[in-house]
């Protein structure tokens, strides 16, 4: 996110800060395509998309009667909405979804999109990533550093590379 504010739907909110990851899932232009079944016909009513996410620590459920709250270890949150926008207008998820199933420290979230005409957004967030202000310029050029130091270009570019990086979290 570029600044803090408020992201969700009508009827779901969650506080971000600069720095979270706001992430999106769209389906569009999807081919519905049917399958004989003896004289019948068959046509799927929905897509099922899982998503795994693989982290240093175990996901844990923030509320236990809650699926869509999770913390994810070193300070991060996984929020997942029960809305889905369908050709343009929000919707309730399939009863039960986003599925989560967490074993070590893989989560595997299961998003049921229904039958579309022309598209279906879906739109998470994942809060707790701390940002470092974007640090001032520096005018100097690599030539410069190098002749000051006396370096060669690779030691050159891994001193601009190091005083350029971001601060790490903590």
């Amino acid at each position: 996110m570029a600044t803090d504010g408020l992201v969700g739907t009508p009827s779901e909110t969650w506080a971000v800060k600069r720095g979270d990851l706001k992430w999106n899932i769209q389906l569009s232009s999807w081919t519905w395509c049917g399958c004989s079944k003896g004289k019948d016909t068959e046509e799927g009513a929905f897509v099922d998309l899982d998503v795994t996410i693989k982290g240093s620590l175990a996901a844990e459920r923030k509320n236990s009667s809650s699926n869509s709250s999770f913390g994810l270890g070193g300070g991060l949150s996984l929020e997942l909405s029960r809305q889905v926008l369908v050709d343009k207008k929000l919707q309730a998820m399939s009863a039960g979804f986003p599925k989560v199933a967490i074993q070590g420290t893989a989560t595997t979230l299961t998003f049921r999109f229904p039958r579309i005409t022309n598209s279906a957004l879906y739109d998470p967030v994942i809060t707790g990533f701390v940002s470092a202000p974007a640090p001032a310029p520096v005018p100097v050029s690599a030539s410069d550093v190098r002749k000051s130091h006396g370096m060669s270009w690779a030691s050159t570019l891994a001193s601009l590379a190091a005083a350029l990086a971001v601060p790490s979290r903590s």
